[in-house]
């Protein structure tokens, strides 16, 4: 292949081509060019962890395979696993959960539940990638798949009350979420009044009225519509103080 190098403004022709090579096996992923660019890394002084992320954001399996076994990959692959589950490449995924001792964060895992693909959540979490936080639960419920959030709180054990997935399931109208979560947190006083705001303005009438017969200690003398106002700054502020004692009411 005759690769042509010009000297454009402003550009040397060593960024200029170096630029060229870089971008050539990035959109399509051939060996010959990855042997080329391995070959002459140090010379081009390119940054090896964003050649491999590139590759990875392309979804070249072949090109990530070969950096693995030629020993190219630097030790940054957790963004790499993260970048390929975003990207919907789960071959990718699977062979770095497989080959490298890297793993993702919750990012990984929040694309599986946004998805609502609990078999390939079972089997990263099998394979290291035990990354469960918030983020997965909100992304779950905010989805509206029921059995990834039953998942994540009776076997992966996510604890605690995380209002933002509460309030995620009722802006988006998973009423069987909303009911679970409250069901799930029934011992504990759950503030509901951001989630009867998301459900309001949603249109989600069903909620709204299901959230309204389950107001917490905080709100249950307050009118509804005290409740549904949002809230300004200087408000939140006040709340927050009377909160702690920091003023008295």
């Amino acid at each position: 292949m005759n690769v042509k190098c010009y000297k454009l403004k402003n550009t040397t022709a060593h960024e200029t081509f170096q630029g060229y090579i870089m971008q050539l096996p990035h959109a399509r992923g051939h060996d010959s060019h990855v042997v080329y660019r391995t070959r002459t890394q140090k010379r081009y002084n390119a940054t090896a962890h964003e050649t491999f992320q590139s590759y990875i954001m392309h979804g070249h399996l072949d090109v990530v395979r070969y950096l693995h076994e030629h020993h190219h990959m630097t030790a940054r692959t957790t963004a790499a696993m993260d970048d390929a589950a975003t990207a919907g490449f789960d071959d990718i995924v699977m062979f770095l959960a497989l080959h490298r001792q890297e793993r993702g964060t919750e990012q990984t895992m929040a694309v599986y539940a946004e998805h609502g693909i609990l078999e390939r959540m079972r089997w990263l979490h099998a394979h290291g990638v035990q990354t469960y936080a918030p983020r997965v639960l909100n992304a779950a419920a905010s989805s509206g798949h029921l059995h990834v959030v039953q998942y994540l709180l009776d076997e992966a054990h996510v604890v605690g009350v995380y209002l933002p997935a509460l309030n995620g399931s009722a802006k988006e109208g998973h009423f069987d979420i909303v009911k679970h979560f409250l069901a799930r947190w029934a011992d504990q006083d759950v503030c509901v009044a951001a989630a009867m705001r998301a459900a309001h303005v949603a249109g989600h009438d069903l909620i709204l009225d299901y959230l309204d017969v389950h107001r917490c200690q905080c709100c249950q003398e307050k009118s509804r519509d005290v409740v549904l106002a949002k809230k300004t700054a200087k408000r939140r502020r006040c709340d927050k103080a009377i909160e702690t004692n920091q003023i008295e009411v």
